[in-house]
């Protein structure tokens, strides 16, 4: 197992990085979910009848549970070729090139 290439991503750093600086990806709400009902729109479902916000690109969280389309891009990138804080011990960009 040791010429095993692997990279571990943390989508927990990702997503608390973003809560502390929401600006570096352009969102405005990183509390509350763009659809769902409840307190924050996150203590039910996304359903045809659930409030849901404008512009989803604003937004961290689509859900109770899932991100946003830009969440995940935003995560996608970094995981490729992002900051060290993200994956490690190297980038899935430099492991698809391993």
């Amino acid at each position: 197992m040791q010429r095993m290439k692997y990279s571990i991503a943390s989508s927990y750093e990702l997503v608390s990085s973003l809560i502390e600086n929401p600006e570096v990806a352009g969102f405005e709400e990183v509390k509350s979910a763009c659809c769902g009902g409840g307190r924050l729109n996150a203590e039910e479902g996304c359903t045809p009848k659930s409030s849901c916000c404008s512009d989803r690109s604003k937004y961290l969280f689509w859900d109770l549970l899932h991100p946003t389309q830009a969440t995940s891009k935003f995560a996608g990138l970094a995981f490729y070729d992002g900051m060290a804080q993200f994956v490690s011990p190297i980038t899935f960009k430099q492991l698809v090139e391993a």
